[in-house]
Parts: C-alpha cells; sequence; structure tokens
C-alpha cells in the first residue's frame, strides 16, 4: 500500500506547484506580434540624438511595437511597415548655447512593398504619408516628446486600420 501512496503524493504535490507556477508566456510568440517600426535620424546634435534614443527606448517599451532592424529589400510584397524619419539641427546661433535645443523635422510615413510585377517607374513601394512635424525641442523636453511621438504613431496606425 505505501508504494502505492508514494506516486500519487508526489504527483498530487507536483501538480499543486504547476498550478501556483504557471509556465511564462511564450515571449516569442508576443514579440512577433508587434509591428516594427523604422526609425531613420539625421543629425549629430546632441539634443535631437537624445531624443532618436528616447524615441527608441519608447517604442523598444512598447507592447504594440518594436524596432524594425531588418532588410526592407526582404519584406514580403504586400506588406506595409511605419517608418519615422527624424531630421535634427541644434538651433544655438552663439557657441555657448550649443546643447541646449534642437529643431526637429519628424515625418511619419507608412511604406506598402509592391508585387515584383508591378515595380516600374515609380519603384517597388508605395508610401503613405501620415504626418509631419517641425517643432523646437529642449534637452529637458525630450522625454515628453519622444511619448508624444509615438503617440502621434498610435493615432496614425489606428487612422490605417
Amino acid at each position: 500500500m505505501r508504494k502505492l501512496l508514494w506516486p500519487l503524493i508526489l504527483l498530487l504535490t507536483l501538480s499543486a506547484q504547476a498550478q501556483q507556477h504557471p509556465p511564462a508566456p511564450n515571449t516569442s510568440t508576443a514579440e512577433s506580434r508587434k509591428t516594427g517600426v523604422r526609425i531613420v535620424h539625421k543629425g549629430e546634435d546632441a539634443v535631437g540624438t537624445r531624443f532618436v534614443y528616447q524615441l527608441r527606448e519608447e517604442i523598444a517599451k512598447s507592447a504594440r511595437y518594436k524596432l524594425f532592424t531588418g532588410d526592407l529589400d526582404k519584406l514580403q510584397p504586400g506588406s506595409g511597415l511605419p517608418e519615422i524619419q527624424v531630421i535634427t539641427l541644434d538651433t544655438a546661433v552663439e557657441e555657448e548655447q550649443q546643447g541646449i535645443n534642437s529643431a526637429l523635422s519628424i515625418l511619419m510615413q507608412f511604406k506598402i512593398k509592391r508585387p515584383a510585377e508591378e515595380h516600374g517607374v515609380c519603384g517597388s513601394e508605395d508610401t503613405i504619408i501620415g504626418g509631419h512635424w517641425l517643432l523646437v525641442v529642449g534637452g529637458k523636453r525630450v522625454d515628453d516628446q519622444a511619448k508624444a511621438t509615438l503617440a502621434d504613431l498610435d493615432r496614425l496606425m489606428e487612422g490605417l486600420n
């Protein structure tokens, strides 16, 4: 009788532990559901570079988006990719004012890869312009502006659905 009880007790114990500690969700599946976003930055100013870094961080933390780091030529025909192009420039006139403010040009667009038979004079992709913003941001407002830009991307993506 004792020989039969031990396997039963072990089975009940393992079952109780499994219920207390369910397996972790499959993060690779959750990650694959996120929409890739391509960031293109031109500029070497301190505040603008910090803004783009913070924007990338916000996208990485997002439950909806991930940074697209793949090859654009390898996108499947018919698939689309949101892209944020940022051009930054320090607004300082005097040297001692450098690194305080930057002018930002933020262009949000959605690129759609065309099937090979539709390539031609117009190229291999269609582009939908979602919005374009010109603004000046100070070093203390970089985080807020990155969050606002991500919110603008959300509105653009909702409009496309």
